[in-house]
């Protein structure tokens, strides 16, 4: 895999899309937003996990639109037991671009995505790019962490959820990943990992994650970063930087209100068939 994303022949750049039926409206709205108000031209492709997950019509709906693509995970993993927010690691290892722009349905950009890969310091330094998440929930994920994890890096140590301030720290709705540098592709390859070296393993109840067993060795290190490596986050202190919305924002964000009560009204098979011209 790392050769494969390594090679010049793989596309360099594009924008990953995960969705099933029931959020299929966010996911074929953002994407629209993309190509027709910020004039986004990176090749998206749209992941799913099989024909439950999304039916014919809807993924030749997305296939209307010039540069989707779609692809089911299950023919690249054996992964059908996997739903939720556990999708997410599986389709940036499932898409066909070396950096993947992941997205989440209900996300929508003010500038073009492509801006993060671009003129962003720490993805250019790291090849990672993560938001942070808000905090809430502050209570046992912490002592669960440090039983598996006791010798965390520096930076670690000052997190909000090693600290026991939040149970979140990182925002998933927006993800940058460069798969070709080896220490992210191998953090990504996390969850794989119990299956090669054996280890007895299930997922949570919420999909949000895999736990393996107790260990007594302080060996488990979590790859995403190092004390060489951080975790890169940004904005560092999101508080500060609320900035207001500009004249050209606001009429952007009332394009996509107009635009997603025309797919609400005229439902979204109509709106797709009508624009593109195609049969769904």
């Amino acid at each position: 895999m790392q050769k494969y994303f390594s090679n010049s022949k793989t596309r360099d750049l594009g924008i990953v899309f995960t969705t099933g039926q029931w959020h299929f409206e966010l996911a074929l709205h953002a994407i629209l937003t993309l190509r027709d108000v910020l004039k986004c031209t990176l090749p998206i492709q749209v992941l799913y996990m099989g024909p439950n997950d999304l039916p014919a019509e809807m993924l030749a709906a997305f296939r209307a639109i010039p540069g989707v693509s779609t692809l089911d995970i299950t023919t690249k993993f054996a992964a059908a037991d996997i739903g939720g927010w556990a999708v997410k690691p599986f389709s940036i290892l499932a898409s066909e671009f070396r950096t993947s722009i992941f997205i989440d349905a209900d996300v929508l950009f003010f500038q073009n995505p492509e801006t993060m890969v671009k003129e962003s310091m720490l993805f250019k330094e790291y090849g990672q790019l993560f938001y942070h998440d808000r905090s809430i929930g502050r209570d046992d994920p912490v002592e669960w962490f440090r039983s598996i994890d006791p010798e965390m890096t520096q930076y670690a140590t000052r997190l909000r959820y090693t600290n026991g301030l939040s149970s979140h720290e990182m925002e998933s709705g927006v993800v940058v990943v460069d798969k070709a540098r080896t220490g992210n592709l191998h953090a990504l390859l996390m969850w794989m990992s119990w299956d090669m070296i054996r280890v007895p393993y299930k997922f949570t109840p919420t999909f949000g994650g895999t736990v393996g067993y107790m260990n007594e060795k302080s060996h488990i290190e979590w790859e995403w970063e190092t004390e060489n490596s951080p975790f890169c986050f940004g904005p560092r202190y999101p508080e500060r930087e609320i900035v207001v919305l500009s004249d050209l924002n606001k009429a952007n964000g009332k394009k996509y209100v107009d635009m997603y009560v025309e797919i609400k009204e005229k439902g979204w098979k109509q709106y797709v068939e009508g624009r593109f011209k195609v049969k769904v």
